[in-house]
C-alpha cells in the first residue's frame, strides 16, 4: 500500500437509460444499503498535457474542473492497482480561487506544482506554459450517498457515516480544437466512490449488485481514457454523429485518421509499457505501430514525397525495439509453461537459458526506455501529433483537368480494389501448397505478413463492411494466430541453438520448439485452404461492395 491520497472506487458502463434512472430514484441494494435522494449537478472539466503527452504517457491525467463558481486541480493516476471494475488509484486535488485562471499553473497550490513537476520531469522546472488541452467533456451527475441500513448494523453511530457515493453520470466529449456544441461522443457511467479505505468490504456487493441484478459491464477505462479514444475516432470535417473513416473520405485523410487512432493507442499504453508489470502493454504498443506501417504501405502514395518521411522512420524504430522486448517477453512465458511440467533435473539447465534471456529482456527494456524517454521521441509524437489533426497537411493535390481522366482518392473508389489484391496477394501462396508437400518456414512467415496487412485493412473499415468484414477479420485471427505460435517457436528455437551451452535440457526444449513447428506446418494447409476458398472469396466481394 502507499502514503498517497487515494482514490476508490468500482465503475460500470451504463448505456441503459432505465437502469440509470432506476439508480436515481429507487434503492437496488437493500436491505444491507440505503441511498439517500439524489443531488444533481453539472461541471465541465478540461484536461490538460504537454504537446508531447508527458502526463498521459507517464499515466496520470491533470484535469480542471469547473462547477459552478469553483474550480478544482485534480491530479490523478491512470493506472489503478487492482483490476477489474476496482479502481484504486493516486489522486491529488485542491480547490482554486474564484476567477483564477487555469493557464497559470505558477500560483497552483505549491503540493500539486511539486507533484506536476516530479511526473514531468527536469526537476520540477518543466515550461508550465507548453501545456495545452487535449479533451473537454461535460458531465451531468445525480450523486447519492450511500450509508448502511438500519436492519444491517446495530450501531447507530455507523448508520450516519456514509460509505461513499454513487455517482450516475452522463457524459459528453469535446475536442480540444472545436467550438462545436454537438459532441462527437457520449457515454453514461455509475460509480461508486468509497469514503475512505475501511469501507472496502463494502465494494464486492456493490459490485455485485450493479453486475448481476443491474445487468452494467465494468469499465477499466477512466473517462478521460474513453474521451480521447472517442476524439480520436472522430474524423475531422465531418458532422458529430460520425464515427471513423467513411466512404467519401479521400484516401489521405483515412490515413491520417488511422495514424492518429494508432498514435493515441500507442500513448494510452505507453505507461503500462514502461512499468513492465504486465507483457500486454509492449504487445499492444508493437501493434500500433505495426497498423500505423500497414497504412503507410496502403496511403502513403497520396502524400508528397518526404511529408511523412520522418513519422515513419520513427514508427519503424519504435516497433523495432518494442519487437525485441515482445520477442523475449514471449520466449520467457512459452518457457515458463514448458517448465511447469519438466522433472527436477531438467529445470537446472532451463534456469540457465531464462536468465540468458531474462537479460537480453532487461538490456532490450534498457534501450525501449532510452528512447522513450529521448527528446527524438517526444519530438516525434508532438510532430505526428500535429500532423496526424491537421487536415490536407502533406497531401499530394489532385485537380481535374477537362482533357484528363479523373483521378479517384476517395475509400469508395479506391479500397476496395486494395482488399481484393491484398487477398490475392495471399491466395499467391496458393502454387507453393500445391507443389510442395511441405512449404518452408521463410514462405509461411511472409505469407503471416500479407495476412496482417489485409487484416489490418480490414479491421480499418469494419465499422463500414458489416457482417461479411467482421466473418473475414475472424477467419484472419484464427490463421494469424497458428502462424503467429509457429514463429514464435522458430524465434525461440533459433534463439536456443544460438546459445554455446546447451546440455540436454536445452536439446530438449529445442526438440520441444521444433516438434511446435512441425505439428503447425502439417495442420495449417487445411486453415490455408479454407481462407481462400469460395466462400471466403463471396464473403470478401459481400465485404467490399459496402464501401
Amino acid at each position: 500500500m502507499t502514503d498517497e491520497p487515494r482514490e476508490i472506487e468500482i465503475k460500470f458502463d451504463a448505456p441503459q437509460a432505465d437502469i440509470r434512472e432506476r439508480l436515481r430514484q429507487e434503492q437496488p441494494f437493500a436491505p444491507t444499503y440505503t441511498l439517500l435522494p439524489a443531488q444533481e449537478s453539472v461541471a465541465h472539466d478540461t484536461y490538460l498535457d504537454t504537446p508531447s503527452y508527458s502526463l498521459l504517457r507517464a499515466g496520470f491525467s491533470l484535469r480542471l474542473r469547473q462547477q459552478g463558481e469553483a474550480q478544482v486541480v485534480t491530479i490523478k493516476s491512470l493506472t489503478s492497482l487492482t483490476s477489474g471494475p476496482l479502481h484504486d488509484r493516486s489522486e491529488w486535488e485542491a480547490a482554486l480561487p474564484p476567477g483564477f485562471a487555469p493557464d497559470k499553473v505558477k500560483s497552483w497550490p505549491s503540493e500539486l506544482r511539486q507533484r506536476l513537476g516530479k511526473i514531468l520531469g527536469r526537476g520540477g522546472k518543466h515550461p508550465w506554459a507548453r501545456l495545452r488541452p487535449i479533451a473537454r467533456l461535460s458531465q451531468e451527475r445525480h450523486k447519492r450517498m450511500l450509508t448502511l441500513s438500519e436492519s444491517a448494523s446495530t450501531e447507530t453511530s455507523l448508520l450516519k457515516d456514509p460509505i461513499g457515493e454513487l455517482s450516475i453520470d452522463t457524459v459528453q466529449v469535446f475536442a480540444p480544437e472545436t467550438n462545436s456544441h454537438t459532441p462527437p461522443a457520449q457515454f453514461a457511467e455509475v460509480e461508486c466512490e468509497l469514503s475512505d479505505e475501511s469501507q472496502r468490504q463494502h465494494i464486492q456487493p456493490i459490485a455485485q449488485t450493479l453486475a448481476e441484478e443491474l445487468g452494467l459491464l465494468p469499465t477499466e477505462e477512466s473517462k478521460l481514457q474513453r474521451a480521447l479514444r472517442a476524439i480520436a475516432a472522430h474524423p475531422l470535417g465531418y458532422a458529430a454523429s460520425a464515427g471513423g473513416i467513411q466512404p467519401q473520405t479521400t484516401m489521405a485523410e483515412a490515413a491520417r485518421l488511422i495514424w492518429r487512432q494508432q498514435l493515441m493507442e500507442m500513448l494510452l499504453w505507453e505507461a503500462g509499457a514502461r512499468t513492465g508489470a504486465d507483457i500486454e502493454p509492449v504487445h499492444q504498443m508493437r501493434v500500433c505501430t505495426r497498423k500505423a506501417r500497414a497504412a503507410v504501405a496502403f496511403f502513403a502514395g497520396y502524400f508528397k514525397p518526404g511529408a511523412i518521411r520522418s513519422h515513419v522512420k520513427a514508427l519503424r524504430h519504435t516497433g523495432r525495439l518494442l519487437g525485441a522486448v515482445r520477442d523475449r517477453d514471449v520466449a520467457l512465458l512459452n518457457l515458463e509453461k514448458y517448465a511447469r511440467n519438466q522433472p527436477p533435473e531438467a529445470l537446472k539447465g532451463l534456469r540457465r537459458v531464462a536468465r540468458t534471456w531474462e537479460s537480453e529482456r532487461k538490456a532490450a527494456r534498457k534501450a525501449l526506455l532510452a528512447w522513450l524517454d529521448s527528446p527524438d521521441y517526444q519530438g516525434f509524437v508532438a510532430d505526428f501529433d500535429t500532423f496526424c489533426r491537421t487536415p490536407a497537411a502533406g497531401v499530394k493535390e489532385v485537380t481535374w483537368q477537362a482533357d484528363q481522366p479523373l483521378v479517384p482518392v476517395q475509400v469508395r473508389h479506391i479500397l476496395p480494389a486494395v482488399m481484393t489484391q491484398q487477398y490475392a496477394a495471399m491466395r499467391a501462396y496458393e502454387v507453393l501448397f500445391e507443389e510442395m508437400e511441405s512449404v518452408p518456414e521463410e514462405a509461411l512467415h511472409a505469407l503471416r505478413i500479407e495476412g496482417k496487412r489485409l487484416r489490418y485493412c480490414l479491421e480499418f473499415t469494419k465499422h463500414l463492411l458489416g457482417e461479411p468484414g467482421a466473418a473475414l477479420i475472424a477467419n484472419l485471427r484464427d490463421i494469424q494466430d497458428i502462424l503467429g505460435d509457429l514463429n514464435d517457436a522458430v524465434v525461440s528455437r533459433g534463439q536456443l541453438q544460438a546459445m554455446k551451452e546447451r546440455g540436454k535440457a536445452v536439446a530438449a526444449y529445442i526438440a520441444e520448439q521444433q516438434g511446435i513447428v512441425d505439428t503447425l506446418r502439417s495442420q495449417f494447409p487445411e486453415h490455408f485452404w479454407r481462407f481462400v476458398g469460395s466462400a471466403n472469396r463471396s464473403t470478401l466481394a459481400e465485404a467490399v461492395a459496402r464501401l
